[in-house]
């Protein structure tokens, strides 16, 4: 596995490290927990998908697709997340955090 994927799983797995930690100070059913498990979940499907033992047979040009495509499954899924939790909290969201919510996305209009 090269480096760049390397660099990026390892982001997502401290970044579900800290949801779980957030999570461990929220009541469960919580509407921030719901979002929070959502956004858990869909750091470990990425890792699972790049971490999967057939990943780095692939060759490079693939596996580069497969990391393009399991981030933006990521960023739009987390994207949800965040517009959930903001209008749930009535949270101003930050421009650069903005552009990951699906239809706030200028390019999906």
């Amino acid at each position: 596995m090269t480096t760049i994927f390397l660099t990026q799983a390892m982001i997502v797995i401290d970044i579900r490290s800290e949801l779980t930690k957030g999570l461990q100070a929220l009541p469960s059913d919580s509407k921030l927990a719901k979002s929070l498990k959502r956004m858990r979940k869909a750091c470990q499907e990425f890792s699972d998908k790049l971490g999967h033992p057939k990943f780095s047979k692939f060759d490079a040009p693939v596996q580069t697709s497969m990391l393009e495509r399991e981030l933006f499954k990521l960023r739009e899924k987390c994207g949800v997340s965040v517009a959930d939790i903001a209008v749930a909290y009535g949270l101003d969201v930050d421009d650069g955090l903005a552009s990951i919510i699906p239809f706030n996305n200028a390019e999906n209009t």
